[in-house]
């Protein structure tokens, strides 16, 4: 649960402190890449971290109902921190493609999306 917490809480103070105040001044450095590179990366790595431990723990409760006796092998103190590890790393290699130049995702505060940079840029 605390690393869930931490998914979540790191997605909210990257909302709050960089994404909701683009929007309400339309700010100009929310089309930089260097900058919203990295707020965006992290984003996307809480953001896939998050849904791979709603899956986690989906299935941590079928194997606890259906299989009871195959609950204490199998989510073990080790084994759940593995799947913890594994589960932030899927989350930073399904969003490693956007360390590269040519698939910098950028947050559009004029219609409230991110978007892919400019391709005039590339």
């Amino acid at each position: 649960m605390a690393s869930f917490f931490l998914c979540d809480a790191g997605m909210s103070i990257i909302s709050l402190c960089y994404f909701i105040p683009s929007i309400l001044i339309h700010s100009v450095n929310s089309r930089t890449e260097a900058v919203l590179n990295y707020f965006m990366l992290f984003y996307n790595i809480f953001w896939y971290t998050e849904i791979v431990h709603i899956a986690l723990m989906a299935f941590n409760r079928f194997v606890c109902i259906v299989y009871p006796v195959y609950y204490t092998p199998f989510f073990s103190a080790a084994r759940t921190s593995l799947l913890l590890f594994l589960s932030y790393a899927l989350g930073f290699a399904i969003t490693l493609p956007t360390l590269f130049p040519t698939c910098y995702v950028l947050w559009d505060s004029q219609y409230y999306v991110p978007e892919y940079a400019v391709p005039d840029t590339w």
